[in-house]
């Protein structure tokens, strides 16, 4: 009889693992999808800041800003040419809350202008 049970328990356990195992490959390849999904619907945003004085305080500070809002994958000032460059979720952003989130700093020392969107391509 202990036989048996043990054989049973076996059995149990292997049918128990293998659906558990089934179910994490079907999360993951869901989660695969949806990140190509989201790598599909990436935005660029170029536009001009004007305003920055300087390339350690302004430009690194608009960057941050830019760099930490929800979505943005990743954001460049240059303050040379006195462009940003944001790559973001579409749908999570637009160009107009980068507009908004620049303009906010420092007391609206900064003015956005020339922005254009378009979809990212590598």
């Amino acid at each position: 009889m202990k036989v048996v049970k043990f054989f049973a328990l076996v059995a149990f356990s292997g049918i128990v693992l293998t659906s558990c195992e089934q179910g994490t490959k079907a999360t993951n390849d869901s989660e695969v999808v949806q990140e190509k999904q989201e790598v599909a619907l990436l935005q660029q945003a170029t536009f001009n800041v004007e305003g920055m004085t300087c390339a350690i305080g302004c430009a690194n500070l608009i960057q941050s800003k830019l760099a930490g809002l929800p979505g943005v994958e990743q954001a460049v000032v240059d303050f040379d040419t006195k462009t940003a460059t944001v790559i973001y979720q579409e749908g999570k952003q637009t160009p107009e809350d980068f507009t908004t989130t620049v303009e906010k700093i420092a007391n609206g020392i900064y003015q956005v202008n020339d922005m254009q969107s378009q979809q990212y391509s590598n």
